[in-house]
């Protein structure tokens, strides 16, 4: 082999290793950009799936704000909602959809045309003689009425003349406060002092009885809602 020949080898061996790195090495240069690709996609698709979750959570559920601080309960203030003082607290009608209960509120969806009926048994009497009874309230989209008939220990009750209160539409976004005084009922036989048993009835006027609810009755009938957060008995004078 003369010099001529070693030398074409040389510049064919150079010009290859040139080709290789030119073309060779972009290849691996490029590979990267195949990676953020599938993470563009896999990123776009969770985003999509977040989007149609909050969608449907919109279209399917109210979101309601609540003030992070409920009722101020200061001395000889009880909540009827303590498990000490409730014995049970049962929804009368036929759809039990119609209420959530918390662990010291309930959510309740009033339709229209319907009369809501909540009783409440407790394990001791409760004195409404020389005590208020007073509900704590979360807006409801329209105005109420509120009957409340009360039952002593000897089975007397309010039921001919039921204590009426009227809620009226509230947009705050705090509490109502809605006090309950029991004197001069019209039943004079029914001792305040031992009442065991109380019903609370929320209505439109005006109100008949209807079939159970379907499910596109409860979603447009869950826009009249009322949240009980609280029912608290205090001392008369107490604030």
């Amino acid at each position: 082999m003369d010099k001529q020949e070693g030398s074409t080898l040389t510049y064919s061996y150079v010009d290859s290793q040139r080709l290789q790195e030119a073309f060779f090495s972009n290849l691996e240069e490029k590979t990267p950009p195949k990676k953020k690709s599938t993470l563009l996609k896999i990123s776009v698709v969770l985003i999509s799936i977040f989007i149609i979750s909050i969608l449907l959570f919109i279209l399917n559920y109210e979101l309601i704000i609540l003030p992070r601080s409920g009722p101020n309960y200061q001395k000889n203030i009880s909540s009827l909602f303590n498990e000490n003082i409730l014995k049970s607290l049962k929804l009368l009608n036929a759809d039990k959809r119609l209420m959530k209960k918390g662990e010291s509120s309930v959510y309740l969806s009033i339709p229209p045309g319907e009369k809501l009926t909540m009783k409440f048994d407790f394990k001791k009497p409760i004195n409404l003689h020389t005590n208020i009874l007073t509900f704590w309230i979360k807006k409801t989209n329209i105005p109420l009425n509120m009957d409340i008939i009360v039952k002593d220990t000897g089975f007397f009750s309010n039921a001919q003349n039921p204590k009426t209160l009227k809620i009226k539409k509230n947009d705050n976004s705090v509490y109502t406060k809605i006090p309950v005084y029991f004197e001069n009922l019209a039943s004079a036989k029914v001792n305040l002092a031992n009442i065991k048993q109380m019903k609370i009835y929320l209505y439109h006027k005006p109100y008949k009885e209807k079939t159970p609810l379907t499910n596109n009755d409860m979603y447009y009938w869950g826009k009249n809602w009322l949240l009980i957060k609280d029912i608290i008995l205090s001392k008369k004078g107490d604030k």
